[in-house]
């Protein structure tokens, strides 16, 4: 068994494009990494995790989070710890913004798997040509993969 993975399934999903870089299968379900590519203005649900814990390294690009009705900013270089059980989200504030993903468990890669589209390459334009969401194969997508879409994305403007 190889330890280097070089080939990621890649899905296109609201404007972004999302790799798997390290899926839970390889680690007995113990954690999986993913790679997001997300254009300006693209912004998550209000969602939550009752079961994983998630952590972003930000590559590129700034972000904002809420996280518990709290805001903040994150930038190149900063992390972000979203503890399970906390209702979250995050929007692009960037041109683009490329965000490395650790689920603790894993299986986050489920959700891009129910409610993203296969992506042929990781890069912009494979997501431009998505379709708008459809919110009710997302909140099914969300349900199957152990987590709940708590309501639209909780920024202003």
């Amino acid at each position: 068994m190889t330890t280097t993975l070089s080939t990621a399934e890649t899905f296109a999903f609201m404007g972004e494009v999302v790799a798997v870089r390290l899926p839970a299968e390889r680690t007995a379900g113990a954690v999986s990494m993913l790679e997001h590519l997300a254009p300006q203005g693209m912004a998550t649900p209000l969602h939550v995790q009752p079961n994983e814990d998630e952590v972003f390294y930000v590559l590129d690009g700034r972000i904002t989070v809420h996280l518990d009705g709290e805001v903040s900013e994150a930038g190149a270089g900063d992390v972000v710890l979203l503890p399970r059980g906390v209702p979250h989200a995050f929007r692009v504030d960037s041109e683009r913004a490329r965000i490395l993903a650790l689920s603790v468990p894993g299986h986050h890669e489920r959700f891009f798997r129910l409610a993203g589209d296969p992506a042929d390459t990781f890069e912009p334009a494979a997501a431009a040509t998505a379709d708008p969401p459809d919110f009710a194969r997302m909140t099914a997508a969300a349900a199957e993969s152990g987590f709940e879409i708590l309501g639209p994305p909780p920024f202003e403007g």
